[in-house]
């Protein structure tokens, strides 16, 4: 699958034909996602995300932002098949928790209680306004994280489980468990609530459509914001209702559960996994 410039998400909304580059699932969540397709060439040529996190991240990450990298590539082994494919593997190959192994009649090699665990995703929530004028259609060639960005992680976190130990192509199950810290609810509330305000600012007057002589308004595409701000049901439920992915999923096989700070899966030799599936948090941008 090629893609233009002006196409590059276009992959991501496309009808999974079993032959797109992404496949489709949706967590138990009932959140709407997709990731790489399984075993169909799903890397991307000269574009993604680069990101260089602080110091503050790698101290809490677990490992050291000098690491070697060429012992690392000296491993017989690397696996990086994303948030959702590494722990699937992980599993296939015999590691993680005994019982649940052996009730998929999987070869157990080492035991280990926290593969699949600690899934997260950002919730995200979009208003969209219609604007009054042309725009261009292109994306942004670069993208980027200014410093003083308040990058809010989620506390809820979640599991990741196996469907199928014969058919690698079928979707694993997942469950972020949104919003079940009542903190994460809570900090989605204020956001809006603060979206609210930026939308009565002058800045965005000129968004506005005029509807009848006199009155002004702005046009939203999809869901508008409730009506009544003050309202902490109102605020939770358009929260839940609106809630989407931004692509942001980590976690599974994280550093000092599944793989130690050598990125090494504990249990085994040479095996390592070099992806965002070893994350606890994400470094800012899509890991």
């Amino acid at each position: 699958m090629v893609l233009t410039t002006n196409g590059v998400l276009g992959g991501l909304l496309q009808e999974d034909d079993g032959k797109t580059s992404a496949q489709r699932f949706t967590s138990e969540d009932g959140v709407a996602n997709v990731r790489g397709r399984v075993l169909g060439g799903s890397s991307m040529i000269n574009v993604g995300f680069y990101s260089k996190p602080d110091d503050q991240f790698y101290n809490e990450f677990g490992i050291h932002s000098d690491m070697d990298a060429s012992r690392i590539s000296d491993s017989k082994g690397q696996l990086s098949a994303g948030a959702i494919g590494s722990p699937q593997l992980i599993f296939l190959s015999g590691v993680g928790p005994l019982p649940y192994l052996l009730s998929h009649k999987v070869r157990v090699v080492s035991q280990n209680a926290n593969v699949g665990n600690f899934m997260t995703d950002n919730p995200c929530n979009i208003i969209n306004i219609v604007v009054p004028f042309a725009l261009d259609p292109s994306v942004g060639q670069v993208v980027g994280i200014i410093s003083d960005f308040n990058y809010i992680e989620p506390l809820s976190s979640g599991s990741l489980r196996l469907v199928s130990s014969v058919d690698i192509k079928v979707n694993p199950t997942v469950r972020f468990n949104y919003f079940k810290d009542p903190k994460d609810l809570s900090r989605c509330v204020r956001g809006t609530r603060l979206l609210s305000g930026m939308l009565k600012t002058n800045a965005m007057e000129g968004l506005k459509f005029e509807y009848l002589e006199g009155a002004e308004g702005f046009t939203f595409l999809g869901p508008s914001l409730p009506r009544n701000l003050a309202n902490d049901a109102s605020m939770e439920m358009f929260s839940r209702s609106t809630l989407m992915t931004f692509w942001h999923y980590h976690g599974g096989c994280l550093v000092g559960k599944v793989v130690d700070v050598d990125l090494r899966v504990v249990g085994t030799n040479s095996l390592r996994v070099v992806d965002g599936s070893i994350l606890n948090t994400s470094p800012g941008t899509n890991p």
